[in-house]
């Protein structure tokens, strides 16, 4: 998106989580001896266009892909994948990540998240430093 190369994008929802929420829930969850046990974390549910348009205003700019249907996106990942390695090629790795996007869900928090009091900051917060950090490390 920041490199204004996104004309398409999955129309799928997903929870954003920050990474720094998440590492939060880590500590809490050593801090009261959580162990063996799963404890899912919620962000922001948001869609995938919704979030590129988010993040093109935060950069300065205005974006609206079009949405394509993620499990079309994810054949078309796979196949994809499979002609290159077939070809011997090596498979680039921006078609995982298609698939791992049309795997994810949007969610709500878990009652481990509440007892545990991890809170999840503003998405913009979350997108704007997001952007900062990139622009920090790559030119475009």
């Amino acid at each position: 998106m920041l490199e204004r190369r996104l004309p398409v994008v999955m129309d799928h929802a997903l929870s954003v989580v920050d990474v720094r929420d998440v590492a939060l829930g880590i500590d809490l969850a050593f801090a009261r001896e959580c162990f063996g046990r799963p404890i899912p974390l919620a962000g922001h549910n948001v869609t995938i266009a919704a979030l590129a348009a988010r993040i093109a205003a935060l950069d300065g700019f205005e974006a609206t892909p079009m949405g394509l249907d993620g499990r079309l996106a994810s054949m078309g990942a796979f196949w994809t994948g499979a002609a290159f390695a077939a070809f011997g090629l090596a498979v680039p790795d921006t078609l995982g990540a298609v698939i791992l996007t049309a795997d994810s869900f949007p969610m709500q928090p878990s009652p481990e998240q509440i007892a545990l009091g991890v809170t999840i900051r503003p998405l913009d917060d979350t997108l704007r430093d997001a952007v900062t950090f990139y622009r920090r490390r790559h030119t475009v």
